[in-house]
């Protein structure tokens, strides 16, 4: 390895400033004086990982602290306006025309629930319509909470009663509609501990405020 201050090849060592001299007078043979000396390793070099140590703690803070926005007021306000309009429908479909004794595999029976399907159904058009006018996450969680309740409550009482007949068909839908209405009700319990979840975490990062304001 050559030296500094060490002629390329020469093997000894020329003094500090014979090598100056003979730079300064154009005698170069091949070499010069290293101008690219890193004077103390010990720094860190210079780069992103080194440079950008200093805005980390900004860039952490800002990741915490971002949370998922909710959909403009208009884009909710459509949304509780269908649902509302659903529940209306869900309830002429079955009270009004066809009705629900249009259906050939429901008996008789069906009438032992049918207070159940009309309360699940009025208890959604009754919540749509007050996010209508006041949506804050906590009233929509505990609507929610409601609702799915009640929806619970009635997918009990059609697989207690089970107003069902296939008889007359040519298969037997007994043990699908079972599995469907089993699946159905898991399913609603979850929701039912999902929106409870959100309710509490609402209510616990809501000031009091924001518990009774109109959401924007």
């Amino acid at each position: 390895m050559e030296l500094a201050g060490q002629p390329p090849g020469t093997g000894h060592k020329v003094p500090a400033r014979e090598y100056q001299r003979r730079d300064r007078g154009g005698d170069h043979r091949g070499y010069s004086v290293p101008m690219n000396v890193d004077v103390c390793p010990c720094l860190p070099p210079e780069g992103p990982p080194y440079r950008d140590r200093g805005s980390s703690s900004q860039m952490e803070h800002v990741m915490t602290t971002t949370t998922a926005h909710r959909p403009s007021i208009a884009t909710r306000r459509i949304g509780y306006i269908s649902g509302a309009l659903a529940g209306v429908i869900g309830l002429l479909l079955v009270n009004v025309w066809p009705g629900w004794d249009s259906v050939p595999f429901l008996t008789s029976e069906t009438t032992e629930v049918l207070g159940l399907v009309n309360a699940s159904f009025v208890a959604g058009i009754v919540a749509n319509v007050v996010y209508l006018m006041n949506d804050a996450p906590w009233l929509v969680a505990l609507g929610g909470v409601v609702t799915t309740g009640i929806g619970l409550v009635a997918l009990i009482g059609i697989i207690q009663v089970f107003p069902v007949d296939f008889s007359d068909w040519d298969f037997d839908g007994t043990a699908l509609v079972q599995v469907l209405l089993i699946l159905a009700i898991v399913g609603t319990t979850i929701g039912i501990v999902v929106q409870l979840v959100a309710l509490v975490r609402s209510l616990a990062g809501a000031g009091p405020d924001e518990r009774g304001q109109i959401s924007r």
